[in-house]
């Protein structure tokens, strides 16, 4: 980050932000694309459950769907804030 005039630094890091937006929309690709290439390999049980049981079906296609997004999306935004920020000193104890 480079300091101002006044020293208060600049604030707003534009490529932080491009690098989240970008992670964000690859994220939901990733998560559309595996959802429906879990539905091809389930169909058939999926069919049979819905058909028996449709409560259980929907939740738990559900789970399984938001545990998929949240452990994508998740794990790729962590490794964006996890990235070291160059010119932050650390903190010392």
């Amino acid at each position: 980050m480079e300091d101002s005039a006044d020293g208060a630094g600049r604030w707003w890091d534009w490529g932080l932000l491009a690098r989240w937006i970008g992670v964000n929309a690859a994220a939901y690709v990733v998560v559309v694309v595996g959802g429906v290439a879990l539905e091809l390999i389930a169909s058939n049980t999926a069919k049979v459950l819905a058909s028996d049981h449709r409560v259980v079906a929907v939740a738990l296609v559900a789970v399984i769907g938001a545990s998929f997004h949240g452990l994508v999306l998740g794990r790729w935004q962590w490794r964006i804030l996890a990235t070291p920020i160059p010119g932050l000193p650390r903190r010392q104890e």
